[in-house]
C-alpha cells in the first residue's frame, strides 16, 4: 500500500483542549478495567495500550484536532506484511471484522471511518480508524468499545497470533 504521511501520533495536538485530556483519561481508565491490555498509559494527546501477545504491538487512541482515532501499531515491518499477507490471503475485509466485533460490545454508535493503513513518521506501521465523531463529542465508553474490537481483530491476524510476546505462544 502506499505510505502516507500522517502527523505523528507523539505529537498529536488536540484543539478540544481540556476536553480531549479528560477524555483520554477517561478512556485509559476503560482500557485498564477492560483487562484486554499489558499495559494502558495516558500521554498528551493520545492512549497507548500494550498488547498482551506481542511486545513490538500496541493500540492507540489518538485525538489530532477534533478527530479521535482508534489503531493499531507496530515498528516490525514484517508484522505489518503478515496481516496484510493474511487480509489479502483470506479476502477478509478489515472493516467489516472490527465492525462485527463493534456488534459483540456495547458499541451503539455509528461506523467507523475507513481503515487507513500507512507508516507514520515515527516509523510505525499503522491501522487505524476515525470515530465518527468529533473529540468534543463522542464518550470514552464508545472509544473503549471501539478499541476492544480493534484488539479482539488484530490479535487474530497475521503473526500476532503466533508470535512471540508478552503472553503469547513462543
Amino acid at each position: 500500500m502506499p505510505e502516507k504521511r500522517h502527523q505523528s501520533d507523539s505529537g498529536a495536538i488536540s484543539a478540544a483542549g481540556g476536553h480531549a485530556a479528560a477524555l483520554l483519561e477517561e478512556v485509559a481508565r476503560g482500557a485498564r478495567a477492560c483487562g484486554a491490555f499489558a499495559s494502558v498509559e495516558a500521554r498528551p494527546g493520545l492512549v497507548v495500550c500494550a498488547s498482551t501477545q506481542r511486545d513490538d504491538a500496541e493500540y492507540r487512541v489518538i485525538v489530532e484536532g477534533e478527530s479521535v482515532y482508534v489503531g493499531w501499531v507496530t515498528p516490525d515491518r514484517y508484522l505489518s506484511q503478515s496481516i496484510e499477507a493474511e487480509l489479502m490471503w483470506t479476502g477478509d475485509d478489515l472493516e467489516e471484522l472490527i465492525g462485527e466485533e463493534l456488534g459483540a460490545t456495547d458499541y451503539d454508535g455509528p461506523a467507523l471511518g475507513a481503515v487507513e493503513h500507512f507508516r507514520d513518521p515515527d516509523k510505525l506501521f499503522t491501522f487505524r480508524s476515525r470515530l465518527p465523531l468529533d473529540a468534543g463529542r463522542v464518550s470514552a465508553s464508545a472509544v473503549v468499545a471501539c478499541l476492544r474490537a480493534y484488539e479482539a481483530v488484530m490479535r487474530e491476524l497475521g503473526d500476532m497470533r503466533r508470535g512471540p510476546g508478552v503472553g503469547g505462544p513462543a
